[in-house]
């Protein structure tokens, strides 16, 4: 697996299996092409530019596997504005079905002083 965070990473190796490696803020990610099955991302998105949003999201083409997943958590819809532009029919009819796409009021972000709306 791939993570940002080294220490994470570190952690992983050392307490899971040998197999994370921590990547860099911009691609490449380190996989070769067409060899990822699944790649998770929780909550990344929410925090990049529209700019590395698209480049991420070609770094994701490339490196999975045809028929593989790419699975991935946002904060709002105008996050997944920004992906519309490079996503397939079929990924914006899945945002928009109920069980793809939770669009309930999330009262724990009021914690943290944004908008659960």
């Amino acid at each position: 697996g791939y993570d940002i965070d080294g220490p994470a990473t570190e952690w992983a190796n050392e307490n899971i299996a040998p197999m994370f490696s921590q990547s860099s803020i911009n691609p490449p990610l380190g996989a070769d092409d067409s060899t990822l099955d699944v790649v998770y991302s929780y909550s990344v998105f929410t925090h990049l530019t529209l700019e590395n949003i698209k480049i991420w999201i070609s770094e994701m083409a490339r490196a999975i596997k045809p028929g593989g997943h790419f699975m991935f958590t946002i904060l709002s819809d105008t996050a997944m504005v920004a992906l519309y532009p490079n996503a397939e029919q079929s990924i914006i009819d899945a945002y928009q079905t109920p069980n793809g796409y939770d669009s309930s009021f999330n009262s724990q972000l009021e914690t943290i002083d944004v908008s659960g709306d």
